[in-house]
């Protein structure tokens, strides 16, 4: 609750003092799915350490000056060791191979699984339509016209979808408790990925429905009746 500029502090009995300066931002420097930690600059020559990690910015590419800075640090000191040179953009990268790894397999199988309602949704349909095509042909020949048999089809299918979504955000909200370790940046519950997921999936269901749905405006009220 206080301004902590100007105040002092120490990390250990044995340990100098130090003023605070400045306050630097909240910084996931131990990977993206490590808690936050605290963490305080201190200048080098009020508090060495064995080892040192230099950071150099760059106009071009970095890795191009990795010879270059093995032998500035000979010209400085030849005892004095390199243990390695990379980029920050690899040591992103790195950190996050295996959640992208996982993040990858979990959506081919999402677009694996979604392909396959699709198809197993447009078959019930098409099953539907062509168990119902008495129906259908009486419904016209009484003046139901072909959109609305269209969206009567369609209706099947997005009713279905309905029940599908419902249990399927029930599921995922459960699973997705489970999963937090593995997010960045989102929620297991967050609300704009249900509302972005619900919205591809009525999509996706959608697409499927229309061919069953366009057969059914296509049958003939008198062949229909005659079949019965």
């Amino acid at each position: 609750g206080e301004d902590p500029l100007r105040h002092r502090i120490r990390f250990a009995e044995d340990r100098p003092w130090f003023t605070i300066v400045g306050i630097a931002g909240d910084d996931k420097t131990r990977g993206a799915r490590e808690a936050t930690q605290v963490e305080t600059f201190v200048p080098y020559w009020q508090l060495t350490e064995p080892g040192m990690n230099v950071i150099l910015k760059t106009a071009g590419d970095p890795a191009l000056l990795a010879a270059p800075l093995r032998r500035a640090v000979a010209d400085l000191d030849r005892g004095v060791p390199v243990a390695g040179i990379t980029t920050l953009d690899t040591i992103v990268r790195e950190s996050i191979d295996q959640p992208r790894f996982f993040a990858m397999l979990s959506a081919a199988f999402a677009a694996l699984a979604l392909t396959l309602a699709a198809v197993g949704l447009y078959g019930v349909l098409a099953y539907v339509v062509s168990q119902r095509t008495t129906e259908i042909g009486v419904r016209m020949a009484l003046g139901a016209t072909t959109s609305e048999v269209f969206r009567l089809v369609i209706g099947e299918g997005l009713r279905l979808t309905a029940v599908g979504l419902v249990f399927g955000v029930a599921g995922s909200i459960a699973v997705g408790r489970l999963l937090t370790t593995m997010l960045f940046g989102v929620g297991p519950a967050d609300p704009r990925v249900f509302a972005g997921t619900a919205a591809v999936l009525v999509a996706a269901a959608a697409l499927p429905c229309v061919i069953p749905a366009r057969r059914a405006t296509r049958v003939d009220p008198m062949a229909a009746l005659r079949a019965e």
